[in-house]
């Protein structure tokens, strides 16, 4: 009888502990952690550097800049900008150049991935579909390019629009 009563208590002890050890598991993968970057391709002929705000709890970080140096090339090049983990980002606003030698810029590509799955993919032109340009960029027919201009208030800026936005904040 005794045998019997240890020999269902340590069954029961078993399956209970083999129990939480799942709940664990369930719990681990529930909690993801926002790792959001933003990749850019582009041609900058200048030297020059990239300035990332985020929008978080409905505000624009403007305090917290991320800023990425860049070297001049003829050539396109990725630029890749880490959002800091753990922040939920609700859109995107990016000082596209602080070089007020730079004269234009091509954009072939700007997309956002979170924990390296894309949310919101700008390749091969897409980026346009996304992202709005302020009155500092015009466009140079001949080039096919961005013309920058640097002699207003702020450096020249590309935001996230409302695409942009429902992707993110979804």
């Amino acid at each position: 009888m005794k045998k019997t009563i240890i020999m269902l208590i340590s069954v029961i002890t078993l399956i209970s502990c083999g129990k939480d050890k799942e709940e664990v598991k369930d719990n681990a993968v529930a909690e993801v952690v926002n790792k959001y970057s933003l990749e850019i391709d582009a041609i900058y002929e200048k030297n020059d550097s990239i300035n990332v705000f985020y929008k978080m709890d409905g505000y624009f970080q403007y305090e917290k800049p991320i800023s990425a140096t860049i070297k001049g090339s003829q050539m396109p090049q990725k630029v890749k900008v880490q959002i800091p983990e753990g922040i939920a980002i609700e859109n995107i606003k990016i000082e596209v150049s602080t070089n007020k030698e730079q004269e234009g810029l091509t954009v072939q590509n700007i997309s956002i991935l979170n924990n390296d799955k894309v949310v919101i993919d700008g390749s091969n032109g897409k980026h346009s579909e996304y992202f709005l340009t302020d009155e500092s960029f015009t466009w140079d027919l001949e080039k096919s390019r961005f013309k920058l201009n640097h002699s207003n208030k702020y450096p020249p800026g590309l935001l996230g629009n409302e695409l942009t936005e429902s992707l993110l904040t979804k």
